[in-house]
């Protein structure tokens, strides 16, 4: 079989175009794809600490604190899909290609059943078969052609274009203001405490990031007990480090005040003040390590003073009192001990007296008026007598005698 010389430089031209069609490429779409990651670590403001303790005495060794962060490496896939942006040209091929191959196999297939071109055969056709043949070959070469065009576009926009990339991305903030991995002392870092309201100055770190003090040194023996504290907070550079026990400190401090107590004075107490000692040690320490031993011998002298007081009362002369100063004496008594083992005794003894007293006030101002009632009636019947006598003294007297004046 040969192939029309005419057709050759169109199918040639069909295979090695590569297609006609304009083909494009879509809008870019992104995949990314964290191949690993990384802690990069970053100073910050503050400061981070650890605080030992040891009764009164504290350590702080502090250090910077950081930002960490999180890193990522990223494999970014950068793709755009490939489209036909013509494809009415491949439906102007294809169509006229397919039709072009129908006819060419029907042509070809025709072909079979035409008479050779043999002079002096029945049979005789001058055309011969090779003719419709070549025709129908020419007709399948070029509708597969044009079908093979619109193929090489369809191939031609399938698939991608990628390019692949790795970059850094900040994934954001792991852990903020904590203590650096890689220690970081922090020097000359001012320590501070506070203490309710108070922030008081302690010391600086040194070189390591390290200081120690005394809570003695922060709070003074001299401090109110009232508004004691249990714990304090720490501070470095005026951040929150940790906290410290003040329980140690109070009972140093207990303990200073109760051995500056007179316990002996106020076991042999002879007056209240023998026991002032005492009554001060309470009044700083009410539940204090020996506020237990400090009620004992408070109670023991108050006992003791009580019937010393006691016997020192003059209650026969407030048991029959002359005037209000007869009870002075019990009156003191119940001034110290209102609640003394005698209290309802020497409260009796001056309830009595001061009734005693009243009434022989009463007696008093009744007489007085008593008195001066009688002598106002016979100056008036002296008078009416004088007039009745006309002068007779005797007859005056035995008239005013007679008078009712009582």
């Amino acid at each position: 079989m040969q192939l029309n010389p005419h057709l050759a430089p169109f199918l040639a031209g069909a295979l090695l175009c590569g297609g006609c069609a304009r083909i494009g490429l879509r809008e870019p779409t992104t995949e990314d794809k964290v191949l690993g990651s990384s802690i990069n670590e970053q100073v910050v403001d503050g400061a981070a600490g650890r605080v030992a303790q040891h009764g009164t005495q504290v350590e702080v060794v502090a250090s910077h604190v950081c930002e960490t962060r999180r890193v990522d490496q990223v494999e970014t896939t950068t793709r755009r899909e490939r489209h036909n942006e013509t494809p009415g040209r491949d439906w102007a091929w294809s169509m006229p290609g397919l039709v072009g191959l129908g006819l060419g196999i029907g042509l070809y297939v025709d072909s079979a059943g035409v008479y050779e071109s043999e002079d002096g055969k029945r049979t005789y056709n001058p055309v011969g078969p090779d003719v419709p043949r070549a025709i129908g070959i020419g007709f399948m070469a070029a509708g597969s052609g044009a079908v093979l065009l619109a193929l090489v576009d369809v191939f031609r926009s399938l698939g991608s274009d990628e390019e692949i990339g790795t970059k850094s991305v900040d994934a954001g903030v792991v852990e903020k203001e904590t203590a650096c991995r890689n220690r970081r002392p922090y020097r000359g870092g001012q320590v501070s405490m506070r203490l309710g309201e108070r922030i008081m100055d302690l010391a600086e770190t040194d070189a390591t990031g390290a200081t120690s003090f005394d809570l003695s040194e922060a709070v003074p023996r001299s401090s109110d007990a009232a508004g004691r504290h249990e714990t304090a907070t720490l501070l470095v550079a005026g951040t929150d480090v940790g906290s410290v026990s003040l329980r140690p400190l109070w009972e140093a401090y207990d303990d200073a005040d109760w051995a500056e107590v007179s316990t002996a004075s106020c076991a042999k107490a002879s007056s209240a003040s023998d026991c002032d000692s005492v009554r001060a040690y309470l009044d700083r320490h009410a539940a204090g390590r020996h506020a237990v031993e400090a009620r004992r011998l408070l109670d023991a002298a108050d006992r003791r003073l009580d019937e010393a007081d006691w016997r020192r009362t003059d209650r026969r002369s407030c048991a029959a009192p002359a005037d209000s100063s007869s009870c002075d004496s019990v009156r003191r008594y119940l001034d110290a001990h209102p609640s003394g083992a005698h209290a309802r005794e020497a409260q009796r003894l001056v309830d009595g007296a001061d009734a005693k007293i009243e009434q022989a006030a009463r007696n008093k101002q009744a007489g007085e008026a008593a008195a001066a009632q009688r002598s106002a009636c016979l100056a008036r019947a002296q008078q009416q007598c004088r007039g009745r006598c006309q002068g007779n003294q005797a007859c005056v007297q035995r008239c005013v005698a007679g008078a009712a004046c009582r």
